[in-house]
């Protein structure tokens, strides 16, 4: 909703977040309204995403950047004890990073 705000987005320089994800629709319809607001983003998903259709029909993979992670944490709020995915990424785009794969 925040990205609608477009008062809110000027004082914006970069959206770095982990918002959650219910369903593949979900991260379409993110990337999709990030992409509108046309302002660098990083953003934490699983690492299967790099592959999936919707990623390249919504972005310009040119300017597609990836931080491989080699450890996370995932803790839900809730003790539900499994999680869905065990390997994420911080997918970026218009980032500008020194390459555009980094691992850390």
């Amino acid at each position: 909703e925040r990205v609608k705000d477009r008062q809110f987005m000027d004082t914006v320089d970069l959206i770095w977040d982990n918002p959650p994800y219910t369903t593949a629709g979900m991260k379409e319809q993110i990337l999709q309204e990030l992409v509108k607001v046309d302002k660098p983003f990083a953003l934490l998903l699983p690492a299967s995403v790099l592959h999936a259709k919707f990623l390249h029909d919504t972005l310009d993979v040119s300017k597609l950047q990836c931080i491989a992670m080699r450890k996370v944490h995932v803790r839900k709020a809730e003790d539900s004890g499994t999680v869905p995915f065990k390997y994420l990424v911080w997918l970026c785009y218009k980032t500008q990073l020194p390459r555009d794969l980094l691992f850390s």
